[in-house]
């Protein structure tokens, strides 16, 4: 019994784990009072991107999914599954120089799927009416030809 206090009080004494639980505290916080109100702003500009043009906007997708990478680093660390700080002290996710390949990443495929590694092409939601397709190269092509009936030239 006395040999189990005395570790309780060794390890109540070691500065590293406070510190680790300060760094913890300060994670959850960050989650909460920062990354938590992004990633609503975030979804609501994506839906609303969605809705007004009829595609998502890459750039904002690659967002979300680094944000979702970074948040899994937090909850990795947070719950002692990962002794890696993440951001900032270690690089924010998706923003290294050369991106690892898919499968390769410390978060799983599945992020790098998210992120869209493999497709780089917008994905158009719904379908268009042949009317609503940009028709510049069309019209384009009409001017520098005739098909007789003054129609437009379709590919």
């Amino acid at each position: 019994m006395a040999d189990d206090m005395d570790q309780i009080v060794d390890n109540l004494k070691q500065s590293s784990s406070w510190i680790r639980v300060l760094f913890m505290l300060g994670y959850a916080i960050l989650l909460y009072v920062i990354v938590a109100p992004v990633i609503i702003v975030l979804m609501i500009v994506q839906a609303l991107f969605v809705l007004i043009t009829g595609t998502y906007n890459s750039n904002l997708k690659y967002l979300g999914a680094a944000l979702a990478q970074y948040v899994q680093q937090i909850f990795l660390f947070i719950s002692y599954n990962s002794e890696l700080k993440p951001f900032p002290f270690a690089d924010f996710p998706g923003f290294d120089a050369e991106p690892a390949a898919a499968g390769e990443s410390e978060t799983g495929a599945w992020v790098d799927a998210v992120a869209g590694k493999k497709s780089t092409k917008p994905k158009t939601v719904g379908k268009k009416k042949p009317s609503e397709h940009n028709t510049s190269h069309r019209k384009a092509a009409h001017d520098n030809k005739d098909d007789g009936d003054g129609g437009a030239i379709i590919d």
